[in-house]
């Protein structure tokens, strides 16, 4: 079961990685990030497994991709905002676009070749906008949560 959820874990990240790389700076799990060195960034995480109910033939579990999009838009010298107001929905559109409504292989990275072992299905994505704290802020955030499937 832990090498399973490894290899969803793996799938996921280099898709992300193969689809969003050239879009933005990534703030991957577990790793030092400094966001005051970057404008904006994407963050993902990955929720799960939960096993759903299954034929014997197969089994499922349930997954939640959950990707912040930050970007910063600071002010102008006339208290206008900057032009990347709109960059957090670039970002989550592209979060979307990567995994909305897809099919993706998913693999068994230990094995020689990488194999495919079954299917991760995604599902349609759902963009949230996080409040803005009583604090003035500079720092805009979408999350996109796209719920997935990984068929056995």
């Amino acid at each position: 079961m832990a090498r399973e959820t490894e290899n969803v874990q793996i799938s996921v990240l280099k898709h992300f990685n193969t689809q969003l790389a050239g879009t933005s700076s990534i703030h991957w799990p577990g790793m030092d990030f400094d966001s005051k060195a970057v404008t904006e960034w994407l963050r993902p995480r990955l929720f799960g497994p939960t096993p759903q109910p299954s034929r014997k033939s197969e089994r499922r579990e349930s997954w939640i991709l959950d990707t912040g999009c930050f970007a910063k838009t600071g002010e102008t010298s006339a208290g206008v905002q900057k032009e990347n107001i709109h960059r957090t929905r670039e970002l989550a559109d592209a979060v979307i676009g990567a995994f909305g409504q897809q099919d993706i292989n998913l693999q068994d990275w230990g094995a020689g070749g990488d194999p495919v072992i079954g299917i991760m299905r995604f599902e349609e994505a759902e963009v949230t906008a996080v409040p803005e704290p009583l604090e003035k802020s500079d720092l805009q955030q979408l999350t996109v949560r796209v719920p997935f499937t990984v068929i056995l």
